[in-house]
């Protein structure tokens, strides 16, 4: 199997693997014990917890792990929705299914106004200043990076406007972390999300970034791990894992970011060539590398792309991985592609060219038949 599903989930790292795999042979203790056990446990979070921060640049108090970026949204949704003082919410149709389902099941559907789509895949930051200079004080939940195309958020233009109406400003950075650079300070980010299974880390671990200035209150309490916030004893093999598949793409990220825009511009290159009115979702100078979304024309035929290149050893996607089985995309519609459905190819560190080369041969051919 050639694995091109990278934005859905990817491959362990091998050295995240080993990572794991000592933390959980030789740190076994509670890290809540006071014994030696437990306190080398409790050292190797902490530390962990740091050196994430540094990386993302917030304190490492503001760091609170979770089970991934859903289990984050729900616990930053709750809390907005405990608070009478947000009167309005804005977002995207666009969003995360965890943003968008949470919007109705922590009270906020009936609050919540939502942005346009431009022709790039982006929210309308024009029409988010206007309707905050009418709503100041806002809940704002946008993502960094779309999970389809690939599209990249303005962040930093979207904080300072959400800074100059005193909104506050949650961004979905699970598409984000890991890959490109993240600046949650530098960017007024008050609540941001990461899953560590984006970016070769272990499944089932990330983490929810919670500016100092706000307090929140648990979903489930029990022993008051993570500053209260998630109670339950912490999984301290998959944090060291997390933490060091984030040092490993942080390290080599300038590197990777080249590799992915090579293998990019590699495959747009082959599929224009062979298919020349063909389509991609976005502008491509302003997406995530990693994520090259094809758009395919809508038919019986077509519809079943992504199962006939599985048949043939490719793992693929149509559209976002949370979104599977649909035969639509709305994201394509609302950027004014109607009668297209998105064939998504994401690469990861793993990826070669000859894969990418291959895929690009097989798929070409079953376009032209």
């Amino acid at each position: 199997m050639i694995y091109l599903d990278n934005a859905a989930t990817t491959i362990t790292d091998p050295e995240v693997i080993d990572v794991m795999a000592t933390v959980m042979n030789n740190f076994f203790g509670n890290p809540s014990s006071l014994h030696e056990a437990g306190q080398d446990a409790k050292t190797i979070i902490e530390e962990s917890r740091k050196t994430i921060a540094h990386i993302v640049n917030c304190e490492p108090k503001e760091i609170i792990f979770t089970s991934g970026g859903t289990e984050a949204i729900n616990l930053i949704f709750y809390n907005i929705g405990l608070q009478p003082s947000i009167k309005h919410v804005i977002t995207s149709p666009i969003e995360h299914p965890a943003v968008l389902y949470s919007l109705e099941q922590y009270g906020l559907a009936e609050k919540t106004e939502f942005l346009d789509i431009l022709p790039n895949g982006t929210p309308d930051l024009d029409q988010l200043e206007n309707m905050l200079s009418e709503m100041p004080g806002a809940f704002v939940a946008l993502m960094h990076v779309n999970n389809e195309c690939g599209s990249m958020l303005d962040v930093e233009r979207a904080g300072a406007i959400c800074k100059k109406y005193n909104a506050l400003f949650f961004c979905d950075t699970v598409q984000a972390i890991g890959k490109t650079p993240v600046d949650l300070h530098g960017w007024n980010i008050d609540f941001a999300a990461c899953s560590g299974h984006k970016f070769h880390g272990p499944r089932g671990i990330g983490f929810l970034y919670k500016h100092q200035k706000h307090h929140f209150v648990p979903q489930t309490v029990g022993g008051g791990q993570e500053g209260g916030l998630r109670s339950g004893t912490e999984n301290t093999a998959a944090i060291a894992a997390l933490c060091r598949a984030l040092e490993l793409a942080d390290e080599r990220m300038d590197e990777t970011l080249q590799r992915m825009s090579e293998f990019n511009k590699m495959l747009v290159t082959k599929l224009t060539t062979g298919i020349p009115d063909i389509r991609f979702a976005g502008d491509m100078n302003n997406t995530l590398p990693h994520i090259l979304s094809i758009a395919v024309r809508e038919s019986d035929t077509n519809f079943l792309l992504t199962q006939q290149l599985s048949d043939h050893g490719f793992a693929v996607s149509s559209g976002s991985a949370c979104h599977a089985g649909s035969k639509t995309s709305s994201l394509l519609h609302l950027m004014g592609m109607p009668g297209f459905f998105p064939l998504r190819v994401s690469f990861g560190k793993f990826t070669t060219t000859k894969e990418v080369e291959l895929f690009g041969e097989i798929l070409l051919k079953m376009l032209n038949e």
